[in-house]
């Protein structure tokens, strides 16, 4: 992972103009008492020790503005020192970036000219540093960039992150403008230099009359806009982190009388970093440390969903600040998850010549840019698609702690969401082909149940009780009237469904509601417990079915423009496990209701190992088998495992005995069988109850060896009869992978 260093107003000068000591006896000397300068660099030698015996190499650094104190161009001429400070930790100049301050600036100068930057770029950017777009230098009005103007972009060395560098500082120091009639007048005091008084007061009024301006100019924003690509969906590339001199909001309790105490057109610049996408601001400028997250409301009327970014200011140490304080912090975007943005932040706190920093037990923090650490709910998960909020969910999970009650996940783009999020594959226990997810999905929505069901979701939606399809009731109501809020369908069915009975499968999907926003037709679903890592994903794909439907049905029936919104579902109790639920009905209890003459042909294979069809018989005698094997690490309410399919085979091999006679192989799968059907049922129960299902892991595995086992001879029986096997070389399974790492 690259690991980014921020630091901030460091005010190098001529020397060292803050010092640390009541001098009150003039017995030593200016130069040699312990001033800003040498804790500065104290503390940066001291990092760099750290991180080299970490084997820590920074990928980049962000100077957030004030390098120099006063303009000082000696400050810039100071800078590279410093920084050498950190040893073999420091980057090429070419891996810095630097973005000029209120002290950085030529104040008095018109804003955009080359008099304003002459010691900047000099002391900065013509030594290799990455700088910002400078107004005047680089930029037009119009945000057009000079062909030679290098870009303000720094990207991570892993693609976690990107740097991108803006100047706030263009009007910082500006003269206010005067009339014409007081021009006059200003011209003719000057004039007469005998008039000290009056000289006197107009160096005064010049003084008053200069502001310190915050603002980061439109031509910056376009510009750099369009260095971006103007990709407004930035959830699968770096995580933008904006470096910029001047703070967004208030980051102390002290009372700022002054004008122009925040950036004067704060609204278009959060505006234009939420449309943008980004998720981290770095700036200094106030000499104190704080790291918060900005929840901001978009303006722009074309954004409809809060935008979230994490703010990080450093401090400095004098300049109104004590000899500790933190002067930097290292930063580290995660890149596993780039949807989440999951950001740790490591504090540096100044330290004293001599003194050493422990690496590992520097104060630590995580930030994420799209979803909250916390759990004391209520909580919003939202996304662009099913991927952006089903890797903030893993993110959540992959904590251990308890999920948030209630957890609303809302997935503003549906396009795609039929089918498994690029994050799910990785899952441990899933398989990697679209097929099976798909078939589960189809699974849960089929109007007919299986045998091996209580009920599915598309029984109840399409013919509860039998005859009533609630889908075209809810379709109706919302083609009588576009507006209508009725487009409501139960899931759960309070004539056969019993709350207190808790051996019996009860619906967690309770309630799905339709209705239309404008054009758009939304989906809210409710859940009284889901599970979030491998079964919310199923979930949406079926609400975006229904969705998809209905907007076809819709549209057909009276030529409407209907297209897909959002879909938002929200979970009072949310779960998570580390292996595929029981909700996943295991293919073997399937075949009862959609292939029973799998089921016998399986069955007739102990005493026709010569059968033509055996390998097949002995593939699915595999599927079984790997079925009735649990993981050591279980789902969130028990992992499925196969009850009624494999007592029908069980059944069958013992009413086969009649016309085969007693042959030891199928006698002894018999009792195998027997015994897994017992194990897997109390299981199941017990998963169903929230008993003790943990305890009885250990049987089913038993009964799992045992048809093992069996199965070893039954192939060599199928094998000694010169059937092929297509490939099979094995039928012992391996046990399936562990829990997602």
């Amino acid at each position: 992972m690259a690991t980014l260093l921020h630091l901030s107003d460091l005010h190098l000068g001529d020397e060292d103009y803050s010092t640390f000591a009541d001098y009150k006896v003039e017995v030593i000397a200016p130069a040699a008492r312990q001033g800003r300068s040498s804790v500065l660099a104290s503390t940066l030698r001291a990092l760099g020790e750290a991180l080299s015996r970490e084997g820590v190499r920074l990928d980049a650094v962000a100077i957030s503005g004030d390098v120099t104190h006063r303009g000082q161009a000696s400050g810039f001429a100071r800078l590279p020192e410093m920084l050498a400070n950190l040893g073999e930790a420091v980057p090429d100049p070419s891996r810095i970036m630097v973005v000029p301050g209120n002290h950085d600036v030529m104040w008095g100068s018109k804003p955009g000219s080359s008099e304003r930057y002459a010691d900047f770029i000099a002391g900065v950017r013509d030594l290799g540093y990455v700088t910002p777009l400078l107004e005047g230098i680089d930029l037009t009005d119009d945000g057009s960039k000079a062909a030679d103007a290098k870009s303000p972009l720094l990207t991570a060395s892993d693609n976690s992150f990107m740097l991108v560098g803006l100047n706030s500082s263009d009007h910082c120091g500006v003269q206010a403008r005067t009339d014409p009639e007081l021009d006059a007048a200003i011209a003719a005091v000057e004039a007469d230099e005998t008039n000290t008084a009056a000289q006197a007061v107009l160096k005064a009024w010049r003084r008053n009359n200069q502001y310190d301006v915050a603002r980061v100019n439109p031509a910056q924003r376009v510009a750099v806009s369009r260095e971006l690509g103007n990709d407004t969906d930035r959830t699968d590339g770096p995580v933008l982190i904006a470096v910029l001199h001047h703070q967004l909001l208030p980051i102390s309790l002290e009372e700022e009388v002054k004008p122009f105490e925040a950036i004067v057109n704060l609204a278009q610049v959060r505006d234009w970093l939420a449309i943008n996408g980004f998720g981290m601001v770095l700036h200094g400028h106030k000499h104190v440390s704080v790291t918060y997250e900005d929840r901001y409301m978009p303006l722009a009327q074309s954004v409809f969903a809060p935008h979230r970014v994490i703010v990080s200011s450093v401090g400095t140490v004098g300049q109104g600040q004590g000899m500790t304080n933190v002067i930097g912090r290292l930063i580290t975007v995660v890149p596993s998850r780039a949807s989440v943005g999951k950001v740790l932040v490591k504090d540096v706190t100044s330290v004293s010549p001599g003194v050493s920093m422990n690496y590992s037990i520097l104060v630590s923090a995580e930030y994420r840019t799209r979803v909250d650490s916390a759990t004391n709910g209520p909580h919003l998960i939202e996304g662009a698609g099913s991927r952006q909020v089903h890797e903030q969910l893993l993110d959540l999970t992959d904590e251990g702690l308890e999920l948030p009650r209630p957890l609303v996940c809302r997935v503003i783009i549906p396009e795609g969401a039929q089918k498994p999020p690029a994050s799910y594959a990785g899952l441990g226990s899933v398989p990697e082909d679209e097929a099976w997810f798909e078939d589960l999905v189809g699974l849960w929505q089929n109007r007919e149940p299986l045998t091996a069901m209580a009920f599915n979701h598309g029984e109840r939606i399409f013919a509860l009780n039998g005859d009533t399809n609630q889908f075209d009731l809810a379709l109706a109501a919302l083609a009588a009237k576009q507006g209508s809020s009725r487009a409501v369908i139960s899931v759960f069915n309070p004539g056969k469904d019993k709350p207190a009975e808790s051996s019996e499968d009860f619906p967690s999907f309770c309630l799905v509601h339709l209705f239309i926003v404008k054009r758009e037709l939304r989906v809210v679903a409710y859940f009284r417990k889901q599970e979030m890592r491998y079964w919310w994903p199923v979930n949406l794909a079926e609400l975006a079915r229904l969705q998809a439907d209905a907007v076809c049905k819709l549209n057909a029936k009276q030529g409407n423009e209907l297209v897909p919104g959002e879909i938002t579902t929200i979970t009072a109790i949310p779960t998570s496990g580390r292996q595929i639920p029981r909700v996943a009905v295991p293919r073997v209890d399937r075949w009862v209701d959609e292939d029973p003459a799998r089921l016998l042909r399986m069955s007739l294979l102990p005493y026709q190992p010569t059968m033509p069809e055996g390998s097949a018989a002995l593939d699915d005698w595999r599927v079984l088998t790997d079925e009735c094997h649990l993981p050591s690490t279980g789902a969130a309410d028990g992992s499925p495992v196969p009850v009624l399919g494999l007592t029908r085979v069980h059944e069958n091999i013992a009413a086969l005995k009649s016309s085969f006679g007693e042959l030891p192989l199928a006698k002894k799968l018999e009792r195998a069988l027997s015994a897994s059907a017992i194990y897997n049922r109390l299981y199941r129960d017990a998963a169903r109850s929230h008993g003790d299902e943990e305890g009885l892991r250990q049987q089913v595995n038993e009964g799992h060896d045992q048809i093992a086992e069996c199965l070893d001879e039954l192939r060599s029986a199928v094998q000694a009869n010169g059937v092929t096997l297509k490939g099979v070389e094995a039928i012992t399974p391996s046990p399936p992978p562990e829990a997602y790492p």
